[in-house]
């Protein structure tokens, strides 16, 4: 095969593929007015009809983080689908969604946060617009304040960084050489009225003379002191980062060592074939595959190279013209006239051996 010549796809598309499947725009209701009642199921969800933000560029481009989370709240508490298969329900979800979509989309600060909800339920409920059951306790219960959004967005890391991720582990303390008070078991921190607590670990963190006046020290989630005495807050920040990049270097090598060796089935590089010779020392193509058996279409995985692509052709070209032969069959039936076409290491299921 010159290097030159790829092997590709051939014929027509079978359609269905991941690759193959609609995911150009947002659907609107212009969209589905010639479509049956089979596509109107399938394609009408909020996929479709609002394609998830990408949030991260939302933010990179000046909105707030809050705000942001708050749209994404909006939308992942949206029904996935329309109340019913009806098709003004249908209708309904699509000019909901829509709606939905373009108000929120709209958000820029707080204050617009603030009187979303209260908006679309004067629109809907006070006003009598027809919501066709996509106003939901759910949707209307989305939290929006800025202390509820925060707390959510500390719970999710929402579009955390992986500085964030790794200090949300951590809690930094400042020292002032009267806001611990130091016992043999365990110290005691007070944060304004708050206290906690943190039982003995390392002996050196319960003798108050290891501990520098005006300083600030580093504890994990459940207050146990990791080390003390940095010169500012930025200190402790990067000796948390760092000990995390540390242990997750760890973790990932002993993760490395304990999995599974996965199976690699052997290659086909030494069949040899005994039956009568249909290639003659020729490599296969796609066109082969079309003329010989009327195949509607054929298609590759992505994973598979130019050399698996050649043997794939070269192997089932022949295995199907001896099953013609058995059968004592036209070479054209094995696609029955062209309605069947053929797949090569695509439409699978990752670690599968065979589908």
């Amino acid at each position: 095969m010159a290097e030159s010549e790829r092997i590709e796809d051939f014929g027509q598309k079978i359609g269905g593929a991941k690759k193959d499947l609609w995911k150009s725009r947002n659907l609107e209701l212009s969209d589905v007015t010639d479509w049956t009642a089979i596509e109107r199921e399938k394609f009408i969800t909020k996929k479709q009809v609002w394609k998830a933000p990408d949030y991260q560029k939302l933010v990179d481009d000046g909105l707030p983080r809050r705000v942001a989370f708050f749209i994404k709240q909006i939308h992942d508490n949206l029904p996935a689908k329309p109340y019913s298969n009806n098709q003004e329900y249908q209708d309904g979800y699509i000019s909901f969604v829509s709606d939905v979509r373009e108000r929120a989309m709209k958000l820029k600060t707080d204050d617009d946060v603030q009187e979303f909800l209260s908006s679309l339920i004067q629109d809907y409920y006070m006003e009598g617009r027809e919501s066709y059951g996509c106003l939901t306790r759910k949707l209307i219960r989305t939290p929006d304040t800025a202390y509820q959004l925060d707390r959510k967005i500390r719970e999710k890391q929402f579009l955390y960084t992986e500085e964030e991720k790794a200090l949300s582990k951590y809690a930094i303390f400042e020292y002032d050489g009267t806001n611990i008070d130091f016992d043999d078991s365990l110290l005691i921190f007070h944060r304004g009225s708050s206290k906690y607590y943190s039982y003995r670990n390392e002996e050196k963190f319960f003798d108050k003379r290891n501990w520098n006046v005006d300083t600030f020290c580093l504890l994990t989630g459940n207050n146990q002191v990791i080390e003390n005495n940095f010169e500012t807050k930025e200190a402790a920040k990067a000796f948390a980062v760092q000990r995390e990049k540390e242990l997750s270097k760890t973790q990932k090598q002993t993760e490395k060592k304990e999995r599974k060796k996965r199976f690699v089935p052997a290659q086909l590089a030494n069949v040899e074939r005994t039956g009568e010779d249909y290639r003659i020392g020729k490599d296969i193509t796609g066109d082969d595959m079309l003329q010989t058996f009327g195949f509607y279409g054929g298609e590759f995985g992505n994973w598979e190279s130019q050399n698996e692509r050649q043997h794939n052709l070269n192997y089932s070209y022949e295995a199907f013209k001896d099953l013609a032969a058995a059968l004592g069959i036209k070479d054209s039936d094995i696609s029955l006239d062209g309605k069947l076409s053929i797949a090569y290491g695509a439409r699978g299921i990752g670690n599968a051996l065979a589908h």
